[in-house]
């Protein structure tokens, strides 16, 4: 076991928005400092410019903005012409980036012989260019985990690849980060959200009783019966369903959760990210959904009629992005959506990266720009206000299956029959 000791070594890039500061948190393995501060200086680097692009466009000057290029460019190429692409769509969408600021986090680093790995957390921030959004934030953040491996080339290291660890711009490599269970197919009818571009104009697709509900509404039915909301420590065994009346859903409490916890995990629930933990961002989105009014519907935990959450473990529903889909469907929470521009904050966005995991990843949207344009926020990666055209830009193979969240609704979901042999 090698003792872990802290220190900070002054590497700073500017960057647009001014100086950046790094923490290392150095293993104690022979690396001397000299050595970590070459490797963190040159991870830096490469992190600033791919983000730069993202906002200019220009290769050339991101690339020239320190002497380390030749020793990261081979490897982060992809994501260089990645950004670059992104950018220029961001741009011809009326939308863009002013203004960045990357810092790195160093959490473990890394020296064998002639090779080096650096582990990190990328935490950066984009201004976007419009002002016309709906709240006062005009930012989009990330909290992004790196792996970074060096190569010893004539006395020097150079970079020879940059592996986010987390989140939708991670390789899918099943060796390594495999899913936790076979994928669930997508169902055949699923609705397959068409990206409407800015101030898109169409006949709304939400229904009139649904779109007419106001936030602060309440409905109360007859027939409304569920097991009510229940502490962790609540046991589902012996649970007798009773009369729940219908509330309707706040999606300013649901918008007040994502901001207050999308970087700062709430105690209360249990943390799925990082590799092998199968993600966070389903667990995210029923989290928000609860603060939003939802009710707990108790039951078999392998059957996607039901949703809940408890002290020891959880449903399928409750951290599965497809078993949500499929509770969705199932239950009258939520209504499909084939058009991007009649989602409203609160309503969420589920994705098949087209990488053959089925849908894996849940987003919420927490802004919606005047002209239409979309914001999401999510967790693996920790992301808040991310332009969902930016996402669809960033993954050209994915798929978007969207779900308008109902004003109103009962706790009581649709008899179904959904079991699952465990394995």
């Amino acid at each position: 076991m090698f003792e872990l000791k802290k220190k900070y070594l002054g590497v700073g890039l500017v960057l647009l928005s001014g100086l950046t500061m790094t923490e290392v948190v150095q293993a104690q393995t022979g690396t001397d400092d000299a050595t970590a501060t070459q490797l963190t200086a040159i991870a830096q680097a490469a992190t600033v410019a791919q983000n730069e692009v993202k906002v200019t466009g220009n290769v050339e000057t991101a690339l020239k903005r320190t002497s380390l290029a030749p020793l990261y460019q081979t490897a982060i190429q992809k994501y260089i012409t990645r950004n670059k692409n992104v950018q220029a769509s961001l741009v011809s969408q009326g939308e863009g980036y002013t203004n960045v600021s990357t810092k790195l986090q160093v959490k473990n680093i890394q020296v064998n012989g002639n090779t080096a790995t650096l582990e990190a957390i990328e935490r950066t921030e984009y201004t976007y260019a419009a002002q016309e959004l709906v709240r006062a934030n005009k930012k989009y953040s990330y909290a992004l985990p790196h792996r970074f491996t060096f190569v010893l080339q004539n006395g020097q290291w150079v970079m020879s690849s940059d592996k986010p660890l987390d989140g939708p711009d991670a390789e899918f490599d099943p060796q390594t980060n495999p899913p936790p269970a076979p994928p669930v197919p997508i169902p055949p009818n699923a609705v397959r959200m068409q990206i409407d571009p800015p101030n898109y104009n169409k006949s709304s697709s939400i229904p009139q009783s649904v779109a007419s509900a106001s936030p602060k509404s309440q409905t109360v039915t007859s027939n409304a019966y569920a097991y009510p909301s229940r502490s962790k420590s609540y046991k589902t065994s012996g649970a007798t369903p009773q009369l729940f009346a219908q509330l309707a859903l706040n999606r300013d409490a649901m918008v007040s959760y994502i901001y207050t916890y999308v970087f700062n995990y709430n105690p209360d629930y249990r943390n799925y990210s990082g590799n092998g933990a199968g993600g966070d961002c389903t667990n995210f989105a029923s989290q928000i959904l609860r603060a939003g009014g939802w009710s707990d519907v108790y039951g078999d935990y392998t059957n996607d009629s039901y949703w809940w959450y408890g002290m020891v473990t959880q449903d399928y529903s409750w951290v599965g992005a497809p078993h949500l889909y499929n509770f969705l469907n199932y239950s009258n929470r939520g209504t499909p959506m084939s058009h991007s521009s009649d989602l409203v904050v609160g309503d969420i966005i589920q994705v098949n990266f087209g990488q053959g995991e089925g849908l894996s990843h849940s987003m919420l949207v927490s802004t919606k720009k005047n002209d239409g344009t979309i914001l999401v926020s999510f967790h693996s990666t920790d992301t808040l206000d991310r332009s969902l055209q930016d996402i669809i830009d960033s993954s050209p193979a994915a798929s978007f299956y969207a779900w308008h969240i109902n004003d109103s609704f009962s706790s009581l979901p649709k008899p179904q029959t959904v079991t699952r042999a465990l394995k």
